[in-house]
């Protein structure tokens, strides 16, 4: 595809049609009538662009290609696709791009683009400011996550209108891809680690550290607040992971490179031996998490963090009208979140400008939920709800021992009359009287009464604690002013052992 040009990411939409992005040198580089950048933006002295293309699945053919940034100011290094093909594409810039008339220069910023699926307008552009973004997925909602670096690791969550919030992650590693559980929404990372200060749940493939700078897979719960599962992966050589992904059954495919000849291989591979010539190999793993009781994932300091810096940059204007997100809150023991505010000014030479981080507390914790058998009255029907998954199973749970966190998804579209409002979320064996081991958490962000505005997506969390050997059934139960078959009971299935 074109002439001195390279290929950083790529995905692959429902249809099998691949889009591409990365850099070019070429001004002849082929793009399409129409795309939303069809002129060369290169010069002499700074010929590095950015582009985006798609591809036919026969790879016959083009369906829209495209420049993107100013000359030496725009390199895509990672893309993503939602259910309706739109393109979200993260990366770097040192210039600015073209589209939010910002300039970042001389300082590195990250940027986050969301194209149409024609390829002809962008729907959203963000810059973040001295921040290396590394990684970008979508979950079933349509919302971004994107996984950066900015003085640690950093989280950065999109709504469907390009609505960023941030969260500063202290796994004890340095994540850089990220991958999306297409039936949970988890968020699985990979990355490196170093030292030995992985915080590694109970269900870990690989517990212990094994020199040098080890691979690690992590999962978050679709917020990314919590740690649901951490490992390391390596051996005593060095590890550098460059690559994950995730099948519907929710387990993580890492590849990357090691230069450990124990790296740890299973019984019957296509090569289980290492030549120990000092160079890496390539490795591709997969790794079935055990999810664990959620632990939070973020450190946070109620004093300004200051970074030296020369040069502010002003904050982009937004192509959409931007509102904040809402807090995820609950009920119970804290949980601690962070926001980090984009520059509000411009400062031209040297100093030492301060990044004020404001730090609050939420919570989060079990309790007990209680219902009433009889719902409130339905308020006036706005449309159809979308929930996913519609069944869930817990297997082989230990008697005695809970289960990871489960998630339900309720999405309130677009198309709905107005805002949907819950009147009972509640387990067919609480209104029994007859628990059977299943139960709905406290930290669930849908909650009776409060709205799910249009376009907004929350979630009921449950999990499973068998009180007897052998398999039981239960049923969630939802009700509220929505109609439709697209909303309804959620089978659960459990099995204790």
């Amino acid at each position: 595809l074109g002439t001195n040009s390279a290929g950083d990411g790529i995905a692959v939409d429902s249809i099998g049609e691949a889009v591409l992005v990365g850099t070019t040198r070429s001004a002849i580089f082929p793009v399409t009538p129409g795309s939303f950048q069809s002129l060369y933006p290169g010069n002499i002295s700074n010929p590095l662009v950015g582009f985006i293309s798609k591809l036919n699945f026969e790879g016959t053919g083009l369906i829209f290609s495209t420049f993107m940034g100013l000359s030496d100011g725009g390199w895509p290094s990672a893309v993503a696709l939602d259910s309706s093909a739109d393109v979200y594409v993260s990366g770097g810039t040192s210039t600015g791009v073209n589209y939010d008339s910002q300039s970042c220069a001389p300082d590195i910023c990250g940027f986050i683009v969301e194209l149409d699926s024609g390829g002809a307008t962008v729907d959203f552009s963000d810059i973040i400011p001295f921040a290396t973004l590394l990684g970008i997925a979508t979950d079933s909602a349509g919302n971004a996550h994107v996984i950066a670096t900015r003085g640690g690791g950093l989280l950065i969550n999109l709504d469907s209108a390009g609505n960023p919030s941030y969260q500063m992650l202290s796994l004890g590693g340095t994540p850089n891809r990220i991958a999306i559980g297409p039936s949970s929404d988890n968020i699985f990372l990979t990355g490196v680690t170093n030292g030995g200060m992985l915080d590694v749940t109970s269900g870990a493939y690989q517990s212990t550290y094994g020199g040098a700078g080890d691979a690690f897979v992590s999962v978050l719960d679709p917020t990314g607040f919590f740690n649901l599962y951490t490992t390391y992966l390596g051996g005593s050589g060095l590890e550098l992971a460059q690559g994950i992904a995730v099948d519907g059954a929710e387990n993580a495919y890492v590849t990357g490179t090691t230069q450990s000849g124990d790296f740890p291989v299973t019984p019957g591979v296509f090569e289980g031996e290492h030549p120990n010539s000092g160079n890496g190999l390539a490795f591709v793993a997969r790794i079935v998490p055990v999810l664990q009781s959620p632990t939070a994932t973020m450190t946070v300091s109620a004093t300004p963090v200051t970074t030296p810096i020369s040069t502010f940059m002003n904050p982009p204007t937004p192509t959409t009208p931007r509102t904040p997100l809402p807090t995820h809150s609950t009920n119970a023991t804290p949980i601690p979140t962070i926001t980090i505010p984009t520059p509000i000014q411009t400062v031209q030479g040297a100093g030492t400008p301060t990044l004020t981080v404001a730090a609050t507390a939420t919570a989060t914790g079990t309790a007990t939920v209680t219902a009433s058998p009889t719902p409130s009255p339905t308020p006036t029907t706005i449309g159809t709800l979308r929930i996913a998954p519609l069944t869930i199973t817990f297997p082989r749970i230990k008697v005695g021992k809970e289960s990871g966190f489960r998630a339900v998804r309720l999405a309130n579209p677009r198309t709905n009359k107005g805002p949907a409002m819950l009147t009972n979320i509640v387990l067919q064996s609480q209104l029994d009287a007859m628990p059977v081991g299943f139960e709905i958490d406290a930290q669930s962000t849908c909650r009776v009464g409060t709205p799910i505005a249009l376009g907004r997506v929350c979630r009921i969390y449950l999990r499973f604690a068998p009180l007897a050997v052998g398999s039981v059934a239960d049923t969630l139960v939802i009700s509220g002013n929505f109609t439709g078959n697209a909303i309804g009971p959620v089978g659960l299935v459990g099995t204790g052992r």
